[in-house]
């Protein structure tokens, strides 16, 4: 067991050595302060991101581009439209358009 841990110290430090450094791919602490850079000596500056632009950090830790947008339909121009999200359970939500009068629900896919 003391000889795997030592190859594996010995292959980490080579590759810091050569330049390649070590593969970050857990972000789950998302976007930090700009407070904490440099602060090395605590874990979520090493699962971290300065900036996470147009990206969403999933709860295993990846990071993938965030979903787009839709056309669902016109709004009612003639009034003052104000759209909703209402979240019905875990697994339906709705958005909920409300004007003048008149409400319309929309289901969230």
């Amino acid at each position: 067991m003391k000889k795997i841990a030592i190859i594996l110290l010995l292959l980490t430090l080579g590759s810091i050595a050569v330049g390649t450094g070590i593969v970050l791919n857990v972000y789950t602490s998302g976007e930090l302060s700009p407070l904490m850079e440099g602060r090395s000596d605590i874990v979520p500056y090493y699962r971290g991101l300065r900036e996470l632009t147009n990206m969403v950090v999933l709860p295993q830790g990846p990071i993938t581009k965030r979903p787009g947008t839709y056309y669902i339909e016109d709004a009612n121009v003639t009034t003052t439209v104000r759209l909703i999200p209402f979240e019905y359970s875990t697994t339906e939500s709705y958005i909920v358009e409300l004007g003048k009068e008149y409400m319309r629900f929309y289901l969230e896919e």
